[in-house]
């Protein structure tokens, strides 16, 4: 910060003194004054000139490095940009956590009623047993819940 400050410095000096400088040599000469000595050549008003747009110019680029430097270094905003996208992307991973359950769901009604209509009668013109422990829908629990644990593709996602 200190070597954009002497370079400010130097850059407003440098545009202050060819600035004056130019004035001085551009002033009419009284008639008390030698007209010779009045007299300055065109080069050297040309060459003021051209240092004081130089200095112009050279303030300029070191405003848009403040700028620049400015923009780079104003962490607040970079950290609020960041916990917008965060929030944003959070808010999309609870819809598609939603959207996988749902689906999930779907999926586990779809196979109950696939497991309803493919399943073999067993107890075709009888009454079905009334013991708790049934083989069939055993396995047919254990379909269903590897169905459900199967991975699904990213693309869902």
């Amino acid at each position: 910060m200190a070597i954009t400050l002497q370079r400010l410095d130097a850059d407003i000096i440098a545009l202050t003194d060819n600035f004056t400088n130019l004035v001085k040599a551009a002033r009419i000469a009284d008639e008390s004054d030698d007209a010779r000595r009045a007299q300055v050549p065109g080069d050297l008003m040309e060459v003021l000139a051209e240092k004081i747009v130089f200095a112009g110019q050279s303030l300029l680029a070191l405003i848009g490095d403040l700028k620049r430097n400015a923009l780079l270094s104003d962490f607040a905003t970079l950290n609020s940009g960041t916990a917008q996208r965060i929030e944003a992307y959070e808010q999309q991973e609870r819809a598609s956590a939603a959207q996988l359950k749902l689906l999930k769901r779907e999926v586990a009604e779809t196979l109950q009623v696939l497991g309803e209509h493919y399943q073999p009668p067993k107890h075709q013109g009888t009454d079905p047993p009334t013991d708790t422990a049934n083989d069939g829908d055993e396995g047919l629990r254990e379909l269903y819940q590897l169905a459900l644990d199967i991975q699904l593709p990213h693309a869902i996602m």
